[in-house]
């Protein structure tokens, strides 16, 4: 079964997600980031998503945002992210 936040993404959002994530796992965080920022707004609840635009902000030195993004996960609530 898939997972629920799976569901409901649509798919340009799935395919961001997984653009972003092999820029990431290449190290190309300046590029991964942006393409986070979009399925992370589509689906603020999803938290591995919002993991890994907080562990993409950290790389690119955008420190205090990846905190509050980090916070968000653990309360269960959505990233403060600017625009």
């Amino acid at each position: 079964m898939a997972e629920p936040s799976r569901v409901a993404e649509s798919d340009g959002a799935a395919d961001l997600r997984d653009r972003a994530d092999m820029l990431a796992l290449a190290g190309d965080f300046e590029r991964a980031v942006p393409l986070y920022r979009e399925p992370t707004t589509a689906n603020p609840k999803d938290a591995a998503l919002r993991r890994k635009l907080a562990g993409g902000l950290d790389a690119t030195g955008a420190g205090e945002e990846a905190i509050a993004c980090y916070r968000s996960v653990s309360k269960g609530s959505t990233c403060l992210m600017r625009t």
